[in-house]
């Protein structure tokens, strides 16, 4: 084994790791521990900051009951990448019990427990997007302006490319152009289907309605992805109980 000097190139500082190859001489580059704190804190601060309910979504602040502590537990495996799975799928018809705040509960958790960080240019990347669906429409649908300097591929790769998506509300309020959606959702589930991009759905539709919305190529790859296993989220709704 040999000693290999590692650089921090965000606060330079330096360490020394193990290596079974000696190298050319020249430092290695990763991001010590303290800078990776930093990273993650400041992503999981900027998920916070996109609203009030943000902060309250953690696995720590769901209150599980019944059947919900094992699907729980599941989000949690998933996050923690204990399973083989590479698709979250959380459904309910009902709305407020709980949906998006496991899909960003699950969405931090995984990122607390992320070891390599990517860096480009010198900064860090967010290995993460949020989005729900009809904001995804809209954000494309506003590159058909002719003022706009983007296209719809730059919107596309986006959420193709990132390591982990939470892709909110799918079918949650009716949509004037089903071909425009389906062509739009089907280019992101398939991307991320053949590469093995960790991606979380919520959805208010079950399997069959799921089916009939997306279309059978797109609704078959999210049964790939998820192993075929759609997590029912039940409950009172948390703004219901909340009010009285």
């Amino acid at each position: 084994m040999f000693d290999i000097e590692v650089i921090c190139p965000f606060c330079l500082q330096g360490s020394v790791a193990k290596s079974e190859t000696e190298g050319n001489g020249f430092p290695k580059y990763g991001v010590c521990p303290d800078c990776k704190a930093h990273a993650k804190a400041s992503w999981i601060r900027r998920i916070d900051a996109i609203g009030p309910e943000y902060e309250r979504f953690t696995f720590s602040k769901y209150e599980a009951i019944g059947s919900m502590v094992k699907k729980l537990a599941m989000c949690k495996a998933f996050a923690e990448r204990k399973v083989e799975q590479y698709g979250l799928w959380l459904f309910s018809e009902q709305a407020g019990n709980g949906k998006t705040h496991l899909a960003i509960a699950t969405l931090k958790h995984w990122i607390e427990l992320q070891q390599k960080l990517n860096f480009t240019n010198g900064l860090l990347t967010a290995p993460f997007e949020i989005i729900s669906e009809p904001d995804l429409l809209l954000k494309i649908r506003s590159t058909f302006k002719s003022d706009s300097t983007l296209d719809e591929q730059d919107i596309l790769e986006i959420y193709q490319q990132t390591e982990i998506l939470v892709l909110d509300d799918i079918g949650k309020y009716s949509v004037s152009d089903l071909s425009f959606m389906q062509r739009v959702m089907f280019s992101i589930i398939d991307y991320r289907y053949t590469r093995h991009k960790l991606t979380v759905l919520t959805t208010n539709k079950n399997g069959a309605e799921l089916q009939q919305y997306l279309g059978a190529y797109t609704f078959d790859r999210i049964c790939g992805m998820t192993g075929n296993k759609m997590i029912e989220v039940v409950g009172e709704s948390y703004r219901q109980r909340k009010a009285k």
